[in-house]
């Protein structure tokens, strides 16, 4: 993902001449958000004491046909034990209505397709 920084504070040490000629913006690629300090020291050779940044664009989720989604997530239900797998469900369905499937704003026990309001 692409980053844009902002705000850096960098160690110099107190050198000041250095610390002027140090970038205060940078755009930097990672593949994760906890790659941005360490993806600017190497680039420049300094430390970071903190530095803000924005998310300029995330890589879209990888569409997979909905046969190998259901079987990649059998396999890793497999693995778990009883209450993580029941609780990976519940966490599942509530955001989603358990009749309809579709985004439920009311919870599971309120939606709008049995007009439960």
């Amino acid at each position: 993902m692409k980053i844009k920084t902002t705000e850096i504070d960098w160690d110099t040490d107190g050198d000041e001449i250095t610390e002027s000629i140090l970038p205060q913006e940078v755009e930097v690629e990672v593949d994760n958000e906890e790659e941005i300090t360490d993806a600017l020291s190497d680039k420049y050779g300094f430390c970071i004491f903190s530095l803000s940044y924005d998310v300029i664009n995330k890589p879209e989720p990888v569409v997979k046909d909905t046969d190998e989604l259901v079987e990649q997530i059998k396999a890793n239900l497999v693995c778990m034990k009883h209450e993580d797998r029941l609780k990976v469900f519940d966490e599942i369905m509530d955001d989603y209505c358990k009749h309809c499937g579709g985004p439920s704003a009311w919870g599971i026990d309120r939606c709008h397709c049995n007009n439960d309001e």
